[in-house]
């Protein structure tokens, strides 16, 4: 059949031009048949699962049969044109002798393909690994631990990303026979120079792992650098710590920064918050009563905690005041502001109608009299 085809084309160029096209289009039928027998076998086992994790797992599964099998058409293709030109013609020379550069296009065109092949399964690779994380991040209920959601696990799937980068680059090198030997020394000798070069983006990402390691704050933590930033922890990346401030605006910090600076995070070892709040009272007030008053506008406060209860000290003494300190729990870190402005509301209010005022300075001015004549004052 293969030489009637021939002898119906007469021409062997475009005979084995429409062998390989053939090939490559079964190919993608074959492969598009395949990635639907796997999603028909494997999606009632699928369904039954509650969770959407073996979901995209079969979804990379039959995406990347589909690619892998259009790839090995590829291949069989190319094979069937360096088949091709190798069959003798009637003036006894063959395709490969006519066409001399083909030989080499083909050789590339196939390791081109291999590297197509290696990219392929390096993203489904890790895209697999991310669903493995996930999978296990969800049995372990890491969601509610943000030592584990914030900082091991997104460090662990870009480690996990390099590392099959790194194995992918070294099995296409060994395709190509490179000495990996030498390569690595090479790369030794380069990673010295552009470690030279970029030392401030290395130091960076060091940093960026260590923040990994250490956590001083995770990827949902709410914290302050410092005594100028504060905001919610959006991502902690490869070179920078991306956080959303107060005023709606996302700052990118580098990892040197956000390591050296004094971090205090509200969201740890809990997201309870504390309302401290000074409260003066006039010298000369019962200090019983004043105290009583404002522990009873706390007490009362719907925001603040029974347990641990609210604490009024008498914490010093001002030139014109008796200084207290309220200090009352709130249940989020977030409604500590809010809670502090309406017991001030509160306390003086109360103060009012027990009637102790608000504590100000006052100023005794004596003036004299002197009947002295100006220039006799002038003297003086």
């Amino acid at each position: 059949m293969i030489d009637e085809l021939r002898t119906f084309i007469n021409n062997d160029a475009l005979f084995v031009a429409a062998l390989a096209a053939g090939a490559a289009a079964a190919s993608v039928l074959v492969g598009w048949l395949f990635g639907a027998l796997v999603k028909t076998a494997l999606r009632p086992m699928v369904a039954r699962s509650e969770k959407d994790f073996d979901d995209r797992l079969l979804k990379i599964a039959s995406s990347g049969s589909f690619q892998v099998v259009v790839i090995a058409g590829a291949y069989v293709a190319l094979e069937i044109v360096v088949w091709g030109l190798a069959l003798p013609t009637p003036d006894k020379t063959t395709l490969g002798e006519a066409y001399p550069f083909a030989t080499s296009a083909i050789d590339a065109a196939l390791k081109g393909l291999y590297v197509v092949l290696v990219a392929v399964v390096l993203v489904k690779a890790v895209r697999a690994a991310r669903v493995g994380f996930d999978w296990y991040a969800d049995r372990i209920g890491a969601e509610e631990n943000k030592n584990l959601s914030g900082g091991i696990f997104p460090l662990a799937k870009k480690l996990a990303s390099v590392a099959l980068f790194a194995l992918a680059v070294v099995v296409i090198l060994s395709k190509f026979d490179v000495n990996i030997s030498a390569f690595i020394v090479s790369l030794g000798v380069g990673s010295l120079a552009v470690a030279l070069a970029a030392q401030e983006t290395i130091s960076n990402m060091i940093s960026g792992v260590i923040i990994g390691l250490d956590r001083p704050f995770r990827v949902g933590d709410w914290v302050k650098f410092g005594d100028t930033l504060t905001g919610e922890v959006k991502e902690i990346g490869v070179r920078s710590t991306k956080i959303l401030g107060l005023e709606g605006k996302l700052v990118i910090m580098p990892n040197n920064d956000a390591l050296a600076a004094r971090v205090t995070n509200f969201l740890y070892p809990d997201d309870k918050g504390k309302v401290l709040l000074d409260v003066p009272a006039p010298i000369g007030c019962d200090a019983e009563d004043a105290k009583k008053i404002i522990l009873a506008a706390a007490s009362r406060h719907a925001e603040v905690l029974a347990d641990p209860a609210p604490v009024v000290f008498l914490v010093g003494f001002g030139e014109y005041s008796l200084n207290f300190k309220l200090i009352a729990a709130v249940d989020k870190w977030n409604k500590a502001f809010p809670t502090g402005a309406e017991l001030r509301m509160e306390i003086y209010r109360d103060f009012a109608e027990a009637g102790i005022p608000v504590p100000a300075p006052i100023r005794e001015v004596k003036i004299t009299s002197d009947d002295r004549p100006p220039s006799e004052r002038a003297e003086e």
